[in-house]
């Protein structure tokens, strides 16, 4: 995501609370040169869902290049996003760059 040579990773919660009951999220950690612990709250990203049940982070996955920027992009899926209709679901590309 970063463009430091290193691998990146995204973890989908899809029942985290922080942006509404089961809002969901997916948090990005960036990799670097030494494997460390941390927590999820010492992520480099967080994205919540927009609205309780979203369920944002059910499904996650890095998109390759999309932009041909040089840097990779990710996909993150709501499965009960209401925007499109009831229960449709969302899928949100977030751009690489960081």
């Amino acid at each position: 995501m970063d463009g430091d040579g290193y691998d990146d990773i995204l973890i989908g919660a899809y029942g985290n609370v922080d942006g509404g009951s089961q809002a969901g999220a997916a948090y990005l950690v960036l990799g670097g040169s030494s494997v460390a612990s941390i927590s999820l709250d010492s992520a480099d990203a967080e994205f919540t869902g927009e609205a309780s049940s979203d369920f944002a982070g059910y499904a996650v996955a890095g998109a390759g290049d999309v932009t041909n920027d040089g840097y990779d992009d990710i996909l993150i899926g709501a499965i009960y996003n209401d925007d499109g209709g009831a229960g449709a679901g969302a899928a949100y590309l977030v751009f690489g760059g960081m």
